[in-house]
């Protein structure tokens, strides 16, 4: 397990990431980042000139995640612990990156809060830039009604990547979704 951790901050998740459009200067939100395994890969992406916002409301998760930012000295990453479960304290029109990993599913959000979800991943993103998001735990016909609730939420469907992901600790074989909000 720490194996994989490891090798996705420092690797996999590099270069997963890098798929996805990722690259120096962005700026990102991690939506439920948890202890923070995406982020730290993306702060080494994005690099000084960057960063990437870790939103989290679970407290002992943000204690982990800054832990973890002070022993390797990340300096371009931004920790939010959520006072509200979907509203960022991000301003309009900001960020070239949203992430929504293995946090849309019932167990955390209904369609209803979904649709809100989307809609402040809507107003935090700049035109033209990257909603992905990773719908573990749910089935096919879930993640065609949620693609129609993306897509009606201001986003273009973009693509599907298959490959190498971080999830509980463990790398496995999975998939993400990929959207763009769309230009006015």
């Amino acid at each position: 397990m720490k194996n994989d951790i490891d090798r996705w901050i420092n690797k996999n998740g590099l270069e997963f990431f890098k798929d996805l459009g990722i690259r120096a200067g962005q700026k990102i939100l991690d939506f439920g980042c948890g202890w923070g395994s995406n982020t730290i890969a993306i702060s080494k992406i994005i690099g000084p000139g960057g960063y990437v916002y870790a939103f989290e409301k679970n407290r002992d998760s943000i204690d982990k995640l800054i832990g973890a930012v002070d022993r390797e000295n990340i300096k371009n990453l931004k920790t939010i612990y959520a006072k509200e479960k979907i509203k960022t304290p991000i301003q309009g029109n900001e960020l070239d990156a949203v992430l929504l990993y293995d946090v849309i599913h019932d167990a955390y959000f209904d369609s209803g809060e979904r649709k809100l979800l989307f809609a402040e991943a809507s107003r935090i993103i700049k035109s033209g830039s990257l909603l992905s998001v990773y719908p573990h735990h749910i089935d096919s016909s879930g993640i065609k009604k949620i693609k129609k609730e993306i897509i009606d939420s201001g986003f273009e469907y973009k693509n599907k990547i298959t490959g190498t992901i971080l999830h509980d600790s463990t790398l496995i074989t999975d998939t993400v979704y990929n959207f763009n909000k769309s230009l006015p």
